[in-house]
């Protein structure tokens, strides 16, 4: 596995620019030119998609009208044959609804309105390239996971074919990971094929849902903490972390919309939803036995929403017949769910001592919480819930693709106003990613 990976700097991004208009490519050679952007100009439809075959371009600009032809069947051409390249139209004489369907159905990244403000035009750029880098890692995991797979394999039928201590150190890794889910104490490194899962398994929690992953993360942080507090072997250690990284995988297989409505408010599910997020526990198990490294950890994602009293699931286990590590993976997890002061926090997990929760488990627990640093994590909250100090982890973008906030902004009274207002005019995303 490299060491090195072909992401790309936002400093020195090249930018492919379709304009006729000399006042236009002048004016952003001296917007952009600054920032370290390089720009290359095309003056025609033809000359465009003949530089995008000779060349790779992570950004384009096209006007929406160019020689007469439209830039937005230019836009949909270079969809076609070029799906990773950020797509920008410049918009003069389009009407806004019809770009921001353009938008929503991917044609376009965004539409940029002339004239423009240069800080705007700097921030969709910059988001453009973030957006850019994001969807350049994932297929660059892909396609080590790929060429994983095939290595996989031809080690397999190594294994099968020769003498067991040939094939064992031909699959030794050469150096371990430094990731934040790597448990303490491992006594060897974590396998590339491990590594590369795992990446891929967190990166997926987080896209599928932010309030998910960033309770993965925060999980395993006091999970660390648990196993220095209880003073737990190497093993132990390890399925626990694993444990608690890896125990909602199998929600990536439910309807998101559904996930979305059971970690907001559980009483609106019906009784078929509840018993399909139910599933989730086994289904997490199965996904994981695959991979006979989390053969442990996976018995005890099982377990993990069993309840002290007998009313969990799936296997109605009840006190002590519930895995030790799983009692206290699952009082972790719902004290990372909760978003709220650790104070408060902490009384209602101990509220559910002896009901839900094993008081021995909850006792660790406010050991190890006092010695953890939770991970800077993003969760998903409604507009409406939006209040000052908050930080955004996301942009914020009206009905037809123009910035109102960008990510990082940190939330006043007035631009809560000023988004309500926005919204009653024309609905924007009513969900908003913010730091927690």
């Amino acid at each position: 596995m490299p060491d090195t990976t072909p992401f790309y700097d936002p400093h020195g991004v090249e930018i492919l620019i379709a304009t006729d208009d000399d006042i236009t490519f002048s004016v952003l050679e001296q917007q952009l030119g600054p920032e370290g952007y390089r720009l290359t100009r095309v003056l025609t439809p033809k000359a465009l998609i003949t530089q995008c075959e000779q060349k790779v371009f992570p950004i384009v600009i096209v006007e929406d009208s160019l020689e007469g032809a439209s830039g937005l069947e230019l836009m949909e051409e270079l969809q076609a044959s070029h799906p990773m390249m950020l797509r920008l139209l410049f918009k003069r004489t389009f009407p806004a609804g019809l770009l921001s369907q353009a938008v929503k159905s991917g044609t376009l990244f965004r539409y940029i309105n002339k004239p423009w403000f240069r800080e705007d035009l700097l921030i969709t750029l910059k988001h453009a390239c973030r957006h850019h880098e994001l969807a350049t890692q994932n297929a660059y995991l892909q396609n080590q996971n790929i060429q994983l797979n095939l290595a996989r394999t031809e080690s397999l039928n190594a294994l099968n074919a020769s003498p067991p201590s040939t094939a064992l150190t031909r699959l030794t890794p050469a150096k371990p990971t430094a990731e934040w889910w790597v448990p303490p104490g491992l006594s060897s490194p974590v396998p590339p094929g491990i590594d590369l899962a795992m990446r891929a398994f967190i990166r997926s929690l987080y896209a599928f849902h932010p309030n998910i992953g960033n309770t993965a993360a925060r999980t395993v942080a006091v999970c660390r903490s648990l196993c220095s507090v209880l003073e737990l072997g190497p093993d132990d250690s390890a399925d626990l972390v694993w444990a608690a990284a890896l125990h909602d995988v199998a929600l990536l297989e439910i309807d998101r919309n559904l996930v979305r409505r059971w970690l907001r408010d559980p009483e609106k599910c019906t009784d078929l939803e509840i018993a399909e997020i139910q599933k989730h526990p086994q289904g997490s198990q199965h996904v994981l036995r695959s991979f006979s490294y989390f053969k442990r950890a996976s018995e005890i994602i099982r377990s993990h929403h069993e309840s002290w009293d007998g009313m969990g699931y799936p296997d109605k286990l009840i006190g002590d017949s519930i895995p030790w590590l799983a009692r206290l993976v699952g009082v972790a997890i719902a004290y990372c769910g909760i978003h709220a002061p650790s104070i408060h926090a902490m009384a209602e997990i101990e509220e559910q001592a002896g009901s839900r929760f094993d008081p021995d488990a909850i006792t660790a627990l406010s050991k190890a919480v006092p010695i953890t640093v939770l991970p800077r994590g993003q969760r998903e909250i409604l507009l409406i819930e939006l209040k000052p100090d908050m930080v955004l982890a996301r942009d914020i973008f009206n009905a037809h693709g123009f910035l109102l906030l960008p990510e990082g902004s940190t939330i006043t009274q007035s631009s809560i106003i000023k988004l309500w207002g926005v919204n009653r005019t024309a609905p924007i995303d009513p969900f908003v990613l913010v730091y927690s």
